[in-house]
């Protein structure tokens, strides 16, 4: 009998002022092995996430990552940018299991509500509120996801020292937000996230 193969599927940075979104599909035999302590990523320290990362890398069947950038979350918005992401990540998955499997043994996670996401090949996603804590598959996304997007961010530090990227991750933490003011936006800021924290409307660049 074909073993069930499940993709797991989670984003990152979707309520961040800066950065991009991250979304990040995984796939896994059903049958498969759990890495102890693999859970939603937000439970996670740092270190722990990372040295979980690369468990998961050397476990799973394949992976796929989409970034979508911050100029493209505020041409389509964010909901739309998730739905893109999603479905970029689980049809190059899809395609790449293909070589091992029948279509019929893949069966489609996401954590989140009903975003109505499609695929080009006909699988309906099951979709699991608070299920980057509940399935597996979703979990080891969540971790790649956010391990993955805390890298690049960290390289954004370095580019926007001002911002403190490396602490904040691009999320609205109070001295986030006072950056903002101080400095304006930077060319990596979402112009539809930070409108209500701008003072001088020139600090909007391109967007205003």
């Amino acid at each position: 009998m074909a073993k069930k193969i499940i993709i797991g599927v989670d984003e990152v940075g979707a309520g961040a002022l800066a950065g991009p979104l991250l979304v990040c599909a995984i796939a896994i035999y059903g049958d498969a092995p759990k890495i102890q302590d693999v859970t939603d990523s937000k439970k996670l320290t740092p270190r722990k996430r990372e040295d979980l990362a690369t468990l998961i890398e050397n476990t799973i069947l394949c992976k796929s990552l989409a970034y979508l950038s911050p100029v493209y979350i505020d041409t389509i918005n964010i909901r739309r940018a998730r739905q893109d992401g999603m479905e970029i990540v689980i049809n190059d998955v899809i395609k790449q299991l293909l070589n091992k499997c029948d279509i019929h043994n893949i069966s489609v996670k996401i954590d989140g509500t009903n975003l109505d996401v499609i695929n080009d090949y006909g699988l309906i996603p099951e979709y699991l509120i608070g299920g980057d804590g509940t399935e597996y598959a979703i979990s080891c996304a969540s971790i790649l996801a956010k391990v993955t997007r805390d890298k690049k961010m960290l390289d954004y530090a370095i580019e926007y020292p001002q911002y403190s990227f490396d602490s904040n991750k691009g999320y609205g933490t109070k001295s986030h937000i006072h950056a903002i003011q101080k400095f304006g936006l930077s060319d990596i800021h979402r112009r539809t996230f930070c409108y209500n924290f701008i003072v001088d409307e020139n600090q909007l660049g391109f967007w205003n």
